[in-house]
């Protein structure tokens, strides 16, 4: 009895390292933005909108769902008690690419097939409309076979990647490890 508990804590251990090591992800600052310019702020609200290429990717990714986007990030922020109906500020999500593998795929190929993954560009707005914070979120997942084989399961990891990344940045709390390089300005 003793060595199959010993067995099972091994293969949970693996299990939370796979999990661990398939889900990543990266935060690209607009150029010249501070890594804590908000620290201690509060949100009224979180709005996921998604661009027209976006849109066009539905069909192809139905597993994909903004609202759970959504509802992921006000959770994470809500439980960081970063949510208050006076907040001065709003985030906006603006989804610009996603690709989320059919199951099969991620059963039978698992990360031979790619990752799953959320690009968004999220932005901070003041009262007055105005953009006072701006950065780029890119989260992945690309574990698969029997750790990843649950559509709902990948989202909802995905969706949590995607919102830790998010939130963390809004709270000036980025890992240095996280932050990718603001793209050069392009040359006439």
């Amino acid at each position: 009895m003793e060595k199959m508990m010993a067995s099972c804590r091994w293969l949970l251990a693996c299990a939370f390292l796979l999990f661990m090591v398939g889900c990543a992800g990266t935060i690209q600052r607009d150029a010249g933005a501070k890594a804590d310019p908000l620290k201690g702020a509060t949100y009224k609200s979180v709005q996921v909108v998604m661009t027209d290429a976006a849109h066009g990717l539905k069909a192809d990714n139905p597993q994909f769902n903004p609202d759970d986007l959504g509802e992921s990030v006000r959770k994470r922020m809500s439980d960081a008690r970063m949510v208050r109906a006076d907040g001065p500020y709003s985030v906006e999500v603006r989804v610009e690419n996603f690709r989320v593998r059919h199951f099969v795929t991620a059963v039978v190929l698992s990360a031979l097939a790619g990752s799953d993954s959320i690009d968004a560009y999220v932005r901070v707005l003041d009262d007055g409309g105005r953009q006072v914070h701006g950065y780029k979120v890119n989260a992945s997942y690309s574990l698969g076979g029997m750790a990843g084989s649950i559509d709902s399961m990948r989202m909802g990891w995905l969706y949590d990647k995607f919102s830790e990344l998010a939130v963390a940045e809004l709270q000036g709390a980025t890992s240095d490890t996280n932050v990718a390089p603001a793209p050069s300005p392009s040359k006439p």
